[in-house]
């Protein structure tokens, strides 16, 4: 069973910059750059509008993980129990 009090969270290095135009009157594209702090991957974007993404999803892979897991050892419990 999944424990509620059981906290998942991630640290990161958040970096946002709009860079200068040559043509005036044109907006400034925003840039990213994105570290997970405990693991190191690193992600530049072109595009900030996927950050939502890229920061949830060690979240989600943990949570994943963890439901797998939970699975695994309800089979492996009712295996040795006879139980299919």
């Amino acid at each position: 069973m999944k424990d509620e009090t059981t906290s998942r969270s991630a640290s990161f290095l958040v970096r946002l910059w709009a860079e200068p135009r040559e043509i005036e009157g044109e907006s400034a594209p925003v840039r990213g750059f994105l570290r997970n702090l405990r693991t190191g991957e690193e992600h530049y974007l072109s595009d900030p509008g996927g950050l939502a993404e890229l920061l949830t999803r060690p979240l989600v892979a943990s949570e994943s993980a963890e439901e797998d897991g939970e699975g695994l050892k309800r089979a492996a419990w009712n295996a040795g129990r006879g139980v299919s």
